[in-house]
């Protein structure tokens, strides 16, 4: 049995470098990497994983569809197309644990990939997975949340523990933020070095 894959946390030096372009005269078993991501991510509560963040410098990542119940294996992906339009939602990785960030992304992209045997391959993905995916070819572009984050990251406020948007100002535009942010009410700021 191999040895499992060990992730890579922040500041690795392999999470900051683009990967690079694989080749079948590479001579990878990538249906051997695959499985083996795959493992990785879902013991680590994770729905996308990058080569880079298991220690590999190469163009490979894997994510997961939850909505079509489907993983994909993406060997040298690259989005060709961005939605303009774009929405603002929080990200976590699985190499900055325990923290989060506001990050902009398409709502829509065009992605062209080859699979573990390099057969191409092309699709429109929009919502949430589309999110997943532009996450991870960030990853191999040796792009972070750090780099993308609006705000800073966060760590999410022990119970108890006063936060930011506890205000006590009774003004009409405090109020507005406070009903704006409440689904992080129990966050508190912190920024990554």
């Amino acid at each position: 049995m191999p040895e499992p894959l060990k992730i890579v946390t922040y500041p690795a030096k392999v999470l900051s470098r683009p990967g690079r372009r694989i080749t079948p005269q590479d001579g990878l078993d990538l249906h051997d990497l695959f499985e083996r991501m795959k493992v990785a991510m879902r013991d680590s509560d994770g729905i996308g994983l990058a080569a880079p963040q298991v220690g590999l410098g190469i163009r490979f990542a894997v994510a997961h569809d939850s909505k079509g119940g489907k993983t994909y294996g993406f060997v040298n992906p690259q989005i060709d197309w961005f939605s303009i339009e774009k929405k603002v939602g929080v990200e976590g990785c699985l190499s900055f644990p325990g923290v989060y960030g506001d990050i902009e992304r398409s709502l829509a992209i065009h992605v062209k990939w080859q699979d573990a045997d390099f057969v191409e391959h092309e699709a429109d993905f929009e919502g949430h997975f589309a999110r997943v995916v532009q996450h991870e070819v960030d990853h191999l572009n040796g792009v972070l949340i750090l780099d993308r984050c609006i705000d800073g990251l966060w760590e999410p406020a022990k119970p108890g523990e006063e936060t930011e948007d506890d205000e006590t100002e009774e003004t009409a535009d405090a109020a507005a933020r406070r009903r704006k942010t409440r689904s992080r009410k129990t966050r508190t700021r912190i920024v990554a070095s």
